[in-house]
């Protein structure tokens, strides 16, 4: 059984081997209540970014389940 750090650093590097960059940045609580709206549903903060940003998001993988 792997632990849930495990999982998270495992997918880290393929989205890094993939050209994704994790970035952290504080933002005003305006710019998040904006994001939340403009978020679409079960679109993570990335995703809505490229969406905003770039006017499309990049292709994702389909993640296994583990259940």
């Amino acid at each position: 059984m792997t632990t849930n750090s495990e999982r998270i650093k495992r997918y880290r590097q393929r989205m890094k081997q993939k050209g994704f960059v994790n970035i952290g940045a504080m933002i005003s609580s305006e710019l998040h209540e904006l994001l939340i709206k403009e978020r679409q549903p079960f679109e993570c903060t990335g995703r809505l970014l490229e969406r905003l940003i770039l006017g499309t998001s990049s292709k994702r993988t389909k993640q296994k389940r583990i259940t």
